[in-house]
């Protein structure tokens, strides 16, 4: 059965573009690998991912990323089961909110801070935020 888990995070450093493209290129690969796709998503050093696949490959990718010392506080806003994948052509979809033209839809949440869901415990916001990548940025 399908299963999904979405968390927020903090990177522990600013991280350059090549930093970025370099992480997105290894995610990719590496999901792909495991028949996980998703999307990961950075804003001021501020990380927010969606895993999507077997629910034993993505728990043991989530515990992967928890020992990434690359990143700190992460929190899980939803896991769950799901009927099919919202990103299954992709290994991992990479944005960059901090490059390029944001929809106006994600203005707000942008501006708050995308760890904002995790501190209100809304996934619903977080979803929002990657229904919106989904259709107006990829």
């Amino acid at each position: 059965m399908l299963h999904e888990i979405l968390y927020s995070s903090a990177a522990t450093s600013s991280m350059t573009s090549a930093q970025l493209s370099a992480l997105a290129i290894q995610s990719s690969e590496s999901n792909h690998e495991g028949g996980i796709s998703g999307c990961l998503v950075y804003h001021k050093r501020e990380f927010m991912q969606l895993l999507e696949g077997e629910q034993d490959e993505i728990e043991n990718l989530l515990a992967k990323i928890i020992k990434d010392s690359r990143n700190t506080n992460l929190k899980v806003i939803w896991q769950g089961p799901i009927e099919q994948r919202a990103f299954a052509s992709w290994g991992m979809a990479f944005v960059n909110l901090e490059e390029g033209t944001k929809p106006s839809g994600i203005q707000e949440m942008i501006e708050q801070g995308l760890n904002s869901a995790q501190i209100t415990g809304h996934h619903s916001t977080a979803r929002e935020l990657f229904e919106i990548i989904r259709k107006e940025m990829l």
